[in-house]
């Protein structure tokens, strides 16, 4: 690649850099549950960064990925998300008290949206980030639906990206 790349200490610095008009795009690790500063939770500000691409771009490629088929990372920026017609959104569910995965993928259900939680944290109020099937706006009424559930605070959808298609020669030698 011939584009200038510059690597950062941390998420957050990654972040920053975006913010701050440094950077046009950063990319940061797929969260876990014992991140100490989820970056995913600094993207609920409106009209701020989104994410737009799960990396590796393309299945079946020698990227290093996950066997389940789970992003190795996300790419962000000031980017407004567009439907592919094939896309996942990210969204930030906030709670003031503890909710199981399993209740909120149970309200997401009820609301009509597909979902899987990717990483969940405390910090003052209880933060969850679910993948949800298709391309999903703020304004949608299934969020509405969502939120009117017991011990919902809110809900930011943080960016969507397209699936990736997979890679002509992803299939296996005969």
């Amino acid at each position: 690649s011939v584009t200038p790349m510059t690597a950062y200490a941390s998420p957050r610095d990654v972040l920053r850099s975006v913010d701050e008009g440094k950077a046009s795009l950063g990319i940061v690790p797929t969260p876990s549950d014992d991140d100490v500063d989820p970056w995913w939770i600094s993207l609920m500000i409106p009209d701020g960064l989104r994410v737009a691409y799960k990396l590796p771009f393309i299945r079946g490629t020698n990227a290093r990925s996950t066997s389940n088929g789970v992003a190795v990372a996300f790419a962000f920026g000031r980017i407004l998300p567009e439907p592919t017609g094939d896309d996942q959104t990210l969204m930030v569910i906030e709670t003031a008290v503890p909710v199981s995965r399993t209740a909120l993928c149970d309200r997401l259900d009820y609301a009509q949206l597909s979902s899987q939680i990717i990483s969940s944290s405390q910090q003052g109020a209880w933060f969850h980030l679910a993948t949800v099937e298709g391309f999903v706006r703020e304004n949608d009424s299934r969020i509405e639906t969502f939120n009117a559930g017991e011990g919902i605070s809110r809900t930011v959808i943080i960016g969507s990206y397209a699936e990736p298609p997979v890679s002509e020669n992803s299939g296996t030698a005969e």
